[in-house]
């Protein structure tokens, strides 16, 4: 069964707490619980966890239900049915893919002064490249200066051309220069 996590908060009256906590106890008592739109048989023991503050005018109860599901079973769906796929991951920040950009290509420059290509370093730095460009307000008027000379930074990379590679990192380098003095 896979873990799915959902948090609800709500501020409600003493009345309508109590009925809120009637109506959970209710379907813990009868051995399912409405979730998701859908009943979720239950089974094992309820797991209770209480953590209460308080201070000079407030109380602060936090309660934790742990429930076990019939097994197969999540939120009233076979769990042979298809689920919903993961959200996609964060986007990378700012920070992360300048970091990103600044390793691989000192780590390009590097190589091709000894005379190899490192082909994998050369894509990573193409895609970050691409990623910084997403960026707004961080340099826009270099962007497609920038794109271009990724895309052939790459090509020379995947040619082998030692030469042309370090042409573009020659140009990128004084990009970076000039953007980094305007922007930074």
């Amino acid at each position: 069964m896979s873990s799915r996590h959902n948090r609800r908060r709500q501020r409600l009256q003493g009345s309508e707490a109590a009925v809120f906590l009637r109506g959970i106890a209710d379907a813990v008592e009868h051995g399912q619980i409405s979730l998701d739109g859908g009943l979720l048989p239950l089974e094992g023991p309820v797991k209770l966890i209480e953590r209460h503050r308080s201070s000079k005018r407030k109380l602060k109860i936090e309660l934790k239900i742990r429930l076990v599901a019939a097994p197969g079973l999540l939120a009233g769906r076979p769990a042979t049915q298809e689920q919903p796929s993961p959200p996609p991951p964060p986007a990378p920040r700012y920070k992360q893919v300048k970091k990103r950009m600044k390793q691989d290509f000192r780590q390009l420059h590097k190589a091709a002064h000894a005379g190899t290509v490192d082909l994998e370093v050369a894509r990573r730095f193409h895609v970050a490249c691409r990623q910084m460009t997403s960026f707004p307000g961080k340099g826009d008027p270099h962007y497609p200066r920038l794109d271009a000379a990724a895309d052939v930074m790459l090509q020379a990379a995947e040619a082998g051309d030692l030469t042309a590679l370090l042409g573009v990192l020659d140009g990128l380098a004084a990009l970076r220069k000039e953007a980094h003095h305007l922007y930074k």
